[in-house]
């Protein structure tokens, strides 16, 4: 296949070739995709409802498989197939995920993990078939990403103006909406930052909408400082330094951040000082008012950043930066760049330890297997302090003993009670890698090695990084392409650190943006042409892709996996429906009708325990107790390593079967399993002291037990 190149090799220098003006379909897609991704990550929210989160997934699941059949469709030349191997190693990694279903823990949880894993696995091949069919259209995506992160963040501080509207129940000062979880709001704000810097430094498209990037560097700041997030403010910092070390546009980037980072500091700092605004467990009312005045004062920065950008914007085009200025600015900026280290070092060498004691302290107090946390105001921004020592503690433990393939897919969650003394519920080891080592071993901690290498090759292909850096064209689609490369690099930093990539509403950014950098290819090679009325020629496409055979059954092929993919992301709901429904029929009498839904939720999730807690229910509102305990008895044979099991059959075979002896054994392993828990230590109080007033003889001897009462079925399922 012959290469076209963009532009012939020559030195860098500072003015940029232009583009024509974005079409009216292009801003159509950028508008589009920008309320699709604030939507999705409005219906997701926090990850953790399964309801929320199944739906999410199905849609994925069928909308990247249309989307990767309907590309193969209407392809209209072949062209080399690049991120395939990104592409491959993440369904491996997908795969392994689905496959540690069979020596899990908690095989349930792994199903859920697969599912997520497949679902991000159609989003990135999805984004790669569209980087192959319609290269020339990175300006919709990336304008789009950049859209629906400043809607989202947007939204958040809204919650801040109108608590009454958007926040009633809001008990934390810190910004933690659509997501629940502040740091997640923090990282969709700091993957931003990347993108205004492109909208404000571009020399393509319409002025008024590159003077936008002032009012949204100013409102993704803010957000980014009242989430109190300190991983997103490190991944922030270091995607800033990434992009004005790799883009020769710093003169212009640096006036985008300076204003917006003067604004956001002023507002953010008028907000520290707000006790409705600033504090924990404040009244409404209190909060309605302060949020009155942060919204005159938030819209009046907005305003002036506007207006800002509006008069630079005009002020550059009339009176243009000289090619020598642009260039001191440009080495201005890298040596600021530069003296961050040098000056965080100096401060360290004149505190009390010097470099070495004052660094040897923050790692200890980052990694420390401690339960000491940081405070939750906006203090924190000054302190080291954090849990996360202790969960990647754990993480470690729990690879260590499962060296070769983990414990399976979300294992962590049901083993990590064992591992250490903190008493605070988290779900994962706040960091990937710690998470995949622990959950997939060395066979998936390889596979990400494995994935990390080959889509950083196909970055640094695709952005020019391999050779001829300086010597290659700044065109707007490479500064484009490497604005995509460094919000991946921000998201990625930050999810070392954190467990963002479960929140479907920034981790879809993360992968769209990895996966148009990996399927890109070189950018030296020219899209093919883009013609006038190309939307409208798809149909007529789509209908000559049909006719040919192969691509026709490809695409059949592709659509069934990915519903058949869609139908098993559904399963896990389906199950907790029907066993939902059973409870309610054994509340309302109707027994049998209870069985049955009992056995459809068995059916649709079969490595799942709470069917079988389910039916013990429903059969002891029968009076056939043995039933009952024969479903206990099956949870703990499924899943021998989760304490939740073995605690309900030791409270089983205390309270129902009145079997103090067999309820102590249960009891004594779910306080092995999970020495923490205050009801497995009262029940195992409870079976001792059984059966130390049992007289001799009667251990073991079952009782009939009445039905529980009409208010205890829901509360036990």
């Amino acid at each position: 296949m012959s290469v076209r190149t963009a532009a012939p090799e020559r030195r860098l220098s500072g003015r940029l070739p232009a583009l024509p003006r974005p079409s009216v379909d292009n801003r159509l897609l950028t508008v589009g995709l920008g309320l699709a991704v604030a939507a999705l990550a409005l219906s997701a929210a926090g990850g953790s409802s399964l309801s929320r989160v199944t739906l999410i997934e199905i849609v994925l699941l069928l909308g990247g498989g249309a989307v990767i059949a309907g590309a193969g469709l209407v392809a209209v030349r072949p062209r080399r197939l690049w991120g395939v191997w990104s592409l491959s190693l993440l369904l491996l990694l997908a795969a392994l995920t689905a496959a540690s279903i069979a020596w899990s823990i908690n095989p349930s949880d792994s199903w859920l993990e697969a599912n997520r894993g497949f679902a991000y696995a159609a989003v990135f091949a999805a984004a790669v078939a569209v980087t192959h069919v319609a290269p020339h259209r990175w300006q919709a995506l990336l304008g789009g990403l950049l859209l629906g992160m400043v809607l989202i963040c947007a939204y958040s501080l809204a919650t801040k103006v109108l608590p009454g509207l958007l926040a009633q129940d809001e008990i934390y000062a810190r910004l933690r909406a659509p997501f629940g979880y502040w740091n997640a709001v923090g990282i969709a704000a700091a993957m931003a930052v990347p993108g205004c810097l492109w909208l404000g430094t571009r020399r393509h498209g319409h002025a008024a909408v590159s003077a936008l990037a002032f009012p949204a560097m100013g409102i993704v700041l803010t957000t980014l400082l009242l989430s109190y997030s300190r991983g997103a403010l490190i991944a922030v910092a270091v995607g800033c330094a990434l992009w004005f070390v790799l883009v020769p546009l710093r003169l212009r980037g640096a006036v985008v951040l300076a204003t917006g980072l003067v604004v956001a500091l002023f507002t953010a700092l008028w907000t520290f000082g707000q006790a409705g605004l600033a504090q924990d467990d404040v009244e409404l009312a209190l909060r309605a008012d302060a949020g009155l005045s942060f919204g005159l004062l938030l819209a009046a920065g907005v305003a002036a950043l506007t207006i800002s950008g509006m008069a630079i914007g005009f002020a550059a085009a009339a009176h243009p930066p000289q090619p020598r200025l642009r260039r001191r600015a440009g080495l201005v900026t890298l040596c600021l760049v530069a003296m961050i280290p040098v000056g965080v070092l100096g401060a360290l060498a004149v505190s009390s330890g010097g470099i070495g004691g004052a660094v040897s302290s923050a790692v200890d107090s980052v990694t420390a297997n401690t339960v000491a946390a940081p405070s939750n105001d906006p203090g924190r921004f000054l302190e080291t302090e954090s849990l996360r020592g202790l969960y990647w503690t754990e993480a470690l433990g729990m690879f260590s003993d499962n060296p070769v393939a983990g414990l399976g897919a979300g294992g962590y969650q049901t083993a990590r009670p064992r591992y250490g003394p903190d008493p605070i519920v988290t779900s994962y080891a706040h960091g990937f890698s710690f998470q995949v080592l622990a959950d997939l071993g060395v066979i998936g901690g390889l596979l990400t090695v494995g994935l990390f290498v080959t889509w950083l090759l196909a970055a640094t292909r695709a952005v020019g990084l391999r050779r001829g850096w300086r010597a290659v064209a700044f065109t707007p689609e490479r500064v484009g392409l490497i604005t995509l490369l460094t919000i991946v690099v921000t998201f990625g930093v930050q999810s070392t650190i954190d467990w963002t990539w479960v929140f479907p509403g920034v981790a879809v950014i993360a992968l769209l943006a990895a996966a148009w950098v990996a399927g890109r290819g070189p950018f030296t090679e020219l899209p093919p042409a883009r013609t006038q009325g190309e939307v409208g020629r798809i149909p007529a496409r789509l209908r000559t892709g049909i006719r040919k055979p192969l691509r026709a059954g490809a695409a059949a092929a592709i659509l069934l996996v990915a519903m058949a993919a869609a139908w098993m992301a559904w399963q896990p709901l389906r199950a907790q429906n029907a066993g939902q429904a059973a409870l309610q029929a054994a509340q309302d009498g109707d027994v049998e009708r209870a069985r049955g839904l009992v056995a459809d939720a068995r059916d649709r999730n079969p490595v799942a325990v709470e069917p079988l807690f389910q039916r013990s229910i429903v059969e002891r509102r029968a009076r056939d107790t043995r039933a009952g305990l024969a479903a206990l008895t099956e949870a703990v044979r499924l899943q021998p390593e989760n304490p939740d099991p073995w605690l309900r059959l030791a409270e089983y075979e205390l309270t129902v079967m009145n079997r103090a002896q067999q309820g102590l054994e249960a009891a004594r392993t779910a306080v092995f399993l999970d020495p923490r828990s205050p009801q497995a230590a009262r029940v195992f109080v409870a079976a001792v002291r059984a059966g130390a007033q049992a007289p001799a003889g009667a251990l073991g001897e079952p009782a009939p037990a009445p039905p529980p009462a009409e208010g205890d079925l829901g509360s036990q399922g």
